[in-house]
């Protein structure tokens, strides 16, 4: 069931207000999906960001979840006038990506379709390139996604299966007709079969990511600019903000050495931003996915007893979450993860959560 429903009579200020509430409310520890939704949201902040205090993990990934729905909200406008102030959006910025056609790259952050809306109604032909998986998954948003856009002509919005076997010669194709081809690079897009090989070790809030090198492969690849285009939410809902850092060109084929400062200047002024609106990036919960192997610690070897759990361990520098039907306790920085039986992981649930044992 859409969770929109509830609020489709309402006006955008009455949805806003309404959603705000009820994603207040949310109550992660209700069952284990939200349980094992929080335990790697917390976890993942711990190790990137460690600077908030645990405290704010809670309220911030309620938070998170009010920036998806008020973004699934705003779809439902992209057919006409957005009900929301957008800043950022400039002419000269317009101007810059019409005329050079490349590869507009966005991440899901904020109301993080905006990017279609935007290049609809600026009627810059575009092709969103996505892997067959994820086709298969949304083609029914896309499809909405396209409707409600009603882009006339040669402004239509193409779908590319990036990782097909006629993925690359398709966005080539696109790109010599004067189409832009948007990615969204923390998404699942690879232009060849996800491989160890294929994926660039970049720095990211004092760590390391694995990702896809997709994106400067390509541009490099086909000679055409990356145009990076983050969206954010300013507080209280006031406006949607666009970010578009520098365009970033190769200097001759895909080399390690471009792809990897490719990837860096994108991730490093999408972790710039999150330095102060951390809860506007959808990937929080699965970022441990794509994070760089850490040093292992042999004094965090197996479960604890309960009394020396309880006494211990606190939710400040450990989780928990179940899954399949077996239970686990993990140390937030390292992720260092042991499975445990359910009478401790039920003891720290009412413990720290307050979570009832027989709930």
């Amino acid at each position: 069931m859409n969770p929109l429903n509830k609020y489709k009579y309402l006006d955008y200020p009455q949805a806003v207000e309404a959603i705000t509430n009820d994603t207040m409310a949310f109550n992660p520890f209700a069952h284990e999906r939200g349980s094992r939704l929080f335990a790697f949201f917390t976890a993942n902040l711990a190790n990137f960001l460690p600077d908030i205090p645990y405290a704010s993990h809670l309220p911030l990934l309620r938070e998170w979840v009010r920036n998806q729905w008020l973004a699934w909200l705003e779809q439902g406008y992209f057919a006409g006038q957005l009900p929301i102030r957008i800043v950022g959006w400039e002419e000269a910025l317009v101007a810059r990506i019409r005329e050079q056609p490349g590869i507009v790259c966005t991440m899901h952050t904020g109301s993080y379709r905006l990017p279609s809306y935007l290049l609809g109604h600026a009627r810059i032909p575009f092709a969103l390139a996505v892997s067959r998986q994820v086709v298969r998954k949304q083609g029914a948003a896309f499809r909405s996604l396209h409707k409600r856009l009603r882009l006339p002509g040669k402004a239509r919005m193409h779908i590319v299966e990036a990782d097909s076997p006629g993925g690359v010669l398709a966005m080539a194709r696109l790109l010599k007709q004067g189409y832009q081809v948007l990615i969204y690079i923390d998404g699942d897009l690879g232009a060849s079969p996800v491989e160890a090989g294929n994926l660039t070790p970049t720095p990211f809030l004092g760590r390391q990511l694995l990702v896809r090198r997709g994106v400067p492969f390509l541009s490099a690849r086909l000679g055409v600019p990356i145009h990076p285009l983050l969206c954010f939410r300013r507080e209280q809902n006031e406006c949607l903000e666009v970010i578009a850092p520098p365009p970033i060109v190769a200097d001759g084929g895909p080399t390690e050495g471009y792809m990897a400062s490719a990837t860096a200047a994108i991730y490093g002024a999408l972790a710039e931003q999150l330095r102060y609106r951390p809860a506007q990036w959808e990937n929080w919960p699965y970022l441990h996915r794509v994070t760089a192997a850490m040093p292992d610690d042999e004094q965090f070897a197996g479960p604890p007893d309960v009394q020396a759990a309880l006494s211990q361990l606190t939710p400040a520098h450990y989780a928990l979450f179940a899954a399949q039907g077996k239970y686990y306790l993990i140390r937030k920085v390292g992720y260092k993860t042991v499975v445990i039986d359910k009478v401790l992981y039920d003891s720290l649930m009412e413990y720290w959560y307050g979570v009832p044992v027989d709930a």
